[in-house]
């Protein structure tokens, strides 16, 4: 193929972003273009320089093709084994120690470790431990991954991409792809590449252009009038000029055939050069189109039905006609010669050589998915050694976390012959790898194994999996039914099988606003001293929040009742229900712990619906607390554990989240676009209260007022916040009385309520409504209280509340301090819109800040104060580094960065400067 010409820009560009990832930085730089291009040339001689620029780099590659799509993890694979296989024990244990242990069932060079059973229902713990795996790497040289053909690799490596590219920032990784032009779609939606990712889009070669590059390549002179329309009718494709070249130096005149695509025009190339060669080499190519690559001709002359000096003859004469790639393995020098080979075969010619391959590669004790990449494009052959081969490779993807490969195997194993248990086995694991991400196929295949299956673990198992798919295909009552019926089947001989699925059930009803009779229940859940009963006790925490006469200290109790001795035996469905409830009561510490507890043992649930809520519940918590940062990298993870395509009608719980963490953020168009959204969708989970808030932000009153009103009408317990906001839109819209009359209300339900936020809330709301010292008095005590407290976001609300009043009573150098308090507050959680209203306060009060602080807590980025807060409270860099995902190296240098804006030089004086 044609060395590199005139993209010298674009290398320089690649080299770039290589260097600046040993400065700290990460990068993703997507290639595209049409066939031929010249797309992977450009990688390859991006990939040796770097071993000149930057000699330290670890660069590793891969290229994708279509026969190993179906290989799950294949591209990850193709990266990193060969890298993984060369680490002395010693290294492989320390790399793949801890969180990144899971990985080790994605590398067959590597002895897994851990509950193989358990990780394909938990895709998650494969993609992180990828993740960390992939951070360790980084950390010890700067990391390129480049990945040719994006749009040929396989579903779970290209999650494994949207994984890391969304995670990696200031982590020495740069990821280079390239990706075919008309063919990327699929691909580059499910990477969803953001703004951060550049697009190098390769452009033709002009006509002068190519005229130069045969003029120099023809081992003879041809006529100038020919060089030139032949130039032309190359169109500037790098990969027909060598087609060209190859052509005319072998004597053909080659103008017959440019004509149409690129593929046919190349194809057409191909199939003339083979022409020239002996029915062997055709056969030989033919068989190498198939099989892809190979280490030698050895298989590819078996499959060819060859002998050994007739495989060595057809391998040079595809090497003499350029088809083949330098270097001892046999593979294709341009993807488009292996094409041109497949698309000249009859149908049933390929299908008959994808069957011999997988005889024979099945004969050679090969791995499974190799195997099954062969049959999957053959009919059922009924041979019995078919079916094993595809339950194993099925067994392999579900351990390697990769769904889709288990769906496409068991699918196909279920055509061949199997025996009844056999047979229910498939199809129940098919079930539950379709409940993913293909809700409705999985809803009706367990509910035809739930009738035939007997043994009462596998039946609670179905049912909670088929539970957690109806729901979220928008059928509640048929997962209650479900889930009551094999309940009260198991109740007389596993009554902790029992209680646990009457629990799920009455998670759905809570998480659907059917609350009211759920407490007369509260007699099933006992004492709490088992499992079953505490996750009873973990779902009715969350009625009691919302039931008349519970206040938030014996809310609280029960919810520690539910947690407190572990929440790895519960529903994680459950929990997540409990952990709210936690946090609602004024124990938002606690109930992140808990959570952040449960999603590491919810990765092994079967059920994903509870994994992804519980990530949401965590969101939720951090939005609480006021931690924006935090709150927007949960609900992004909970969507890309869970695509928001696959949340199916139960889309409003992130997408509600979302919405509220852009509110306040001060990011009210997006939130907007995300209301207008929600009140268009069915309605499922009540969500008109958070869309209220968006409204008033957007500066439609009415609207919001009709919203608040309605939330609070139907949920009258728990209606303190909507009461508050009506109250303060009456008051914007100049009704006085009923503005009082709710602020009243909601002051009277947060003193029974009894948490210092909603009585902090509830005093900030009278504080707006009076004047004079009256305010300024009701304003202090809700700062004062809510000083007491977790949450930060109410704090900056109150203090910039307390400072306005301050401002119109005249006090403008008292007011400016409260101002830069609530500033301060405000910049800590991120929430950009509180922040410009306390600097145009402290303006508006004779105070003249600057944009932006070099020293002191405001100068303090949000990724070093996460870390820094968490170094005040006490943890050691290492319990950093594993709950914020970060590097070792990465925690260090935050903090050097907070000791020296903050003036000190230890971690024992960070509590006294970030809290005063």
């Amino acid at each position: 193929m044609l060395s590199l010409f005139d993209r010298e820009s674009e290398l320089a560009s690649l080299v770039a972003d290589a260097q600046a990832i040993a400065h700290g930085q990460s990068g993703l730089v997507v290639i595209e273009g049409a066939a031929g291009l010249g797309k992977t040339t450009l990688v390859e001689a991006f990939s040796d320089e770097l071993g000149q620029v930057l000699p330290e780099a670890c660069v590793l590659r891969a290229r994708c093709d279509e026969l190993e799509r179906d290989f799950p993890f294949g591209v990850v694979r193709q990266l990193f084994e060969s890298l993984v296989a060369d680490w002395p024990e010693q290294q492989a244990e320390q790399m793949f120690s801890g969180p990144a242990e899971p990985a080790t069932h994605v590398f067959s060079s590597v002895p897994c470790v851990g509950e193989a059973n358990a990780l394909g229902d938990a895709p998650r713990t494969v993609l992180h431990a990828l993740f960390r795996l992939t951070l360790r790497i980084a950390a010890m040289a700067p990391l390129v991954l480049v990945v040719d053909d994006l749009q040929k690799a396989d579903l779970p490596s290209l999650r494994w991409l949207r994984y890391l590219v969304r995670k990696t920032t200031r982590s020495r990784v740069l990821v280079v792809l390239t990706v075919r032009s008309g063919e990327e779609d699929d691909s580059l939606r499910i990477l969803d590449p953001g703004p951060e990712c550049r697009i190098l889009r390769l452009e033709r070669f002009s006509e002068q252009q190519v005229v130069d590059v045969l003029t120099a390549s023809l081992p003879f002179s041809a006529r100038p009038e020919l060089v030139a329309s032949c130039a032309r009718l190359t169109g500037g494709n790098p990969v027909l000029v060598q087609a060209l070249i190859t052509s005319m130096s072998a004597g053909f005149d080659p103008v017959t055939s440019l004509s149409t695509s690129v593929v046919t025009r190349f194809a057409g190339f191909v199939q003339s050069w083979l022409d020239t060669v002996s029915e062997q080499t055709r056969d030989f190519a033919a068989a190498l189109a198939v099989l892809g690559s190979a280490d030698d001709d050895v298989a590819v002359g078996r499959l060819a039905e060859l002998s050994d000096g007739a495989s060595v003859r057809a391998e040079d004469q595809l090497r003499e006609l350029g088809l083949l790639a330098a270097g001892t393995e046999l593979r294709w020098a341009h993807p488009l010669g292996r094409e041109a080979v497949l698309g000249g075969l009859a149908p049933g010619r390929r299908k008959s050589l994808h069957l011999s391959a997988a005889r024979y590669l099945f004969e050679q004790d090969a791995d499974p998915e190799r195997i099954c990449a062969h049959l999957l494009n053959v009919p059922a052959p009924q041979e019995p050694w078919v079916a094993g081969t595809l339950l194993r490779a099925a067994s392999d993807a579900a351990m390697r976390g990769a769904p889709d490969s288990v769906v496409r195997y068991l699918g196909r194993a279920l055509e061949e012959q199997l025996s009844d248990g056999e047979r229910l086995a498939a199809e129940l694991d098919l079930g539950l790898a379709e409940a993913v991400q293909r809700p409705a196929h999985a809803w009706r295949r367990l509910t035809g194994v739930l009738e035939r299956v007997t043994d009462p673990v596998v039946r609670a198992t179905t049912a909670e999996v088929l539970a957690d798919v109806l729901l979220r295909e928008g059928r509640p009552a048929d997962a209650e039914a479900v889930l009551s019926q094999v309940s009260t089947e198991l109740a007389p001989v596993d009554r902790e099988l029992a209680l646990r699925l009457d629990a799920v059930r009455l998670a759905g009803q809570v998480l659907h606003g059917a609350t009211e009779p759920l407490l007369g229940e509260l007699e099933k859940a006992g004492t709490g001293e088992t499992p079953g009963e505490r996750a009873m006790l973990a779902v009715l925490a969350a009625v009691a929040v919302v039931a008349p006469g519970w206040d938030a200290e014996r809310v609280a109790a029960l919810a520690e009742r539910a947690l407190a001795r572990g929440v790895a035996d519960l529903p994680p469905f459950t929990v997540q229900h409990a952990v709210r409830a936690l946090a609602a009561a004024g124990s938002a510490a606690n109930a992140a712990r808990y959570c952040d507890e449960a999603i590491r043992h919810a990765t092994r649930a079967r059920a994903v619906l509870g994994l992804v809520t519980l990530i949401d519940a965590r969101s939720r918590i951090a939005l609480l607390t006021g931690d924006l940062d935090e709150a927007r990298k949960l609900n992004e993870e909970a969507m890309v554990n869970l695509p928001l395509e696959h949340w199916g009608r139960l889309r409003h719980i992130p997408l509600a989240t979302r919405m509220a963490v852009f509110t306040e953020r001060g990011e009210i168009e997006a939130a907007g676009q995300v209301a207008d959204d929600l009140l268009d969708l069915p309605a499922v989970v009540d969500v008109r209260l958070e869309c209220a808030y968006v409204r008033a932000a957007q500066g439609w009153p009415r609207d919001a007022l009709r919203l608040a009103l309605e939330y609070a009408q139907a949920h009258p317990w728990e209606g303190q916040p909507a009461q508050l906001l009506a109250a303060r839109l009456h008051a914007e819209l100049g009704e006085t009385e009923p503005a009082q009359r709710l602020a009243t209300q909601a002051w009277e339900q947060a003193n029974a309520w009894g948490t210092a936020r909603a009585i902090g809330a509830a005093l900030r709301t009278l504080g707006e409504l009076a004047s004079g010292q009256v305010a300024v008095d009701l304003l202090t005590r809700s700062a004062e209280v809510l000083d007491t407290t977790e949450t930060r976001l109410e704090m900056a609300k109150s203090l910039l509340s307390l400072a306005t009043a301050q401002a119109r009573q005249g006090r403008a150098s008292v007011a400016r301090r409260t101002f830069k308090a609530a500033r301060a507050e405000a910049e800590w959680c991120r929430a950009s819109g509180l922040a410009d209203a306390a600097r145009a306060g402290m303006m508006s009060a004779g105070a003249r800040p600057r944009s932006r602080a070099v020293t002191g807590i405001e100068a303090l980025t949000a990724g070093e104060r996460r870390v820094a807060d968490r170094a005040a409270s006490g943890q050691s860099n290492r319990d950093i580094a594993a709950a914020l995902h970060l590097t070792l190296r990465t925690v260090e240098t935050h903090l050097s960065a907070v000791y020296r804006k903050l003036g000190i030089s230890s971690r024992t004086q960070l509590a006294d400067v970030l809290r005063p």
